[in-house]
């Protein structure tokens, strides 16, 4: 039996923000609501280096978990589920959108004792789901009942991927043949695959959308990525050398498709989410920064990414 938890941040009467947590049951007809305040100096500017996770995740921990009450009904929450699965629902209101860019994920208990038990939304038994508000109001569907779903894979190896390096280290090619058995033998019997690899013809940004047009329900790209200024693929020229695609361009081109994904699973390193480059902003450029908010913030439904 799984327990559900929605947690959602909005502005406050006041200038402060407020948390309310929501638990529900399948065998419960009534839902548990719990209001109460984020810490009211709470500042996402001033917030540890990212990569100091565990000075990061206490911050935005004890900020979350600031009013006993809140507290208290987070703990409910975990002892009610039992041995069962917590499904945790994070939701940032749009009136409260400076702190989108928080990567709330990393919370942690500073009561706990230190180290991986520390975290709010990890372990076997909670999934952590976080929503996104979109500015997109196209209508979305599913494909009707008894059709295969069509998935796009698309694995992107340019010919002169080893002389590029981020951080000072070379970046591998990727094995094509490995990465598409993944996820060619996961969806086997359940859905229409299709490829796209550097192998058998350049994967530019071109080539990808003009393939992507033809109404799939799922992308998947594996390639390399970085954080720089904000994310970057590494796709390729038509040539097949290593172009830099910037990931803002390549939303804004996903975004503009007549049918889009209704899945985008990006399998693309450091441009999924965060790195050396960008950890001692990610408190302020934040979590809008890397491709999988940006997507979903774009309209895509749902999107899996590294973090």
């Amino acid at each position: 039996m799984t327990t559900d938890l929605e947690i959602t941040l909005r502005r406050g009467y006041g200038a402060g923000y407020e948390v309310e947590l929501r638990r529900s049951q399948a065998s419960d007809q009534g839902d548990v609501f719990t209001r109460g305040k984020l810490a009211p100096d709470f500042d996402p500017d001033a917030l540890p280096r990212v990569g100091r996770g565990g000075e990061y995740g206490i911050a935005i921990g004890r900020a979350l978990l600031f009013d006993a009450a809140i507290r208290r009904a987070f703990r409910d929450a975990i002892l009610a589920s039992g041995t069962d699965a917590l499904r945790v629902r994070f939701h940032v209101h749009p009136d409260a959108a400076t702190l989108y860019r928080v990567a709330w994920e990393t919370a942690r208990d500073e009561e706990l004792p230190a180290g991986d038990a520390q975290l709010l939304f990890a372990g076997d038994r909670i999934v952590f789901s976080r929503y996104i508000t979109s500015a997109d109001a196209r209508p979305l569907y599913r494909r009707s009942p008894g059709q295969a779903w069509r998935v796009l894979v698309a694995v992107v190896n340019p010919s002169n991927i080893s002389s590029k390096q981020v951080g000072g280290v070379k970046l591998p090619p990727i094995d094509e043949a490995l990465e598409l058995h993944r996820f060619t033998d996961a969806l086997a019997g359940q859905a229409s695959t299709e490829v796209l690899q550097s192998s058998v013809a350049p994967v530019t940004l071109d080539a990808l959308m003009e393939r992507l047009s033809a109404d799939f329900d799922v992308l998947v790209l594996v390639c390399h990525g970085v954080m720089a200024a904000g994310p970057v693929l590494f796709l390729e020229d038509d040539a097949g050398n290593t172009t830099l695609t910037d990931g803002a361009e390549f939303v804004q081109r996903i975004a503009e498709l007549r049918t889009r994904p209704r899945l985008v699973f990006l399998a693309s390193c450091q441009s999924a989410g965060t790195s050396t480059e960008v950890e001692c902003t990610y408190g302020s450029a934040g979590a809008f920064a890397p491709l999988g908010p940006r997507l979903a913030d774009a309209g895509i439904p749902a999107v899996i990414a590294m973090q």
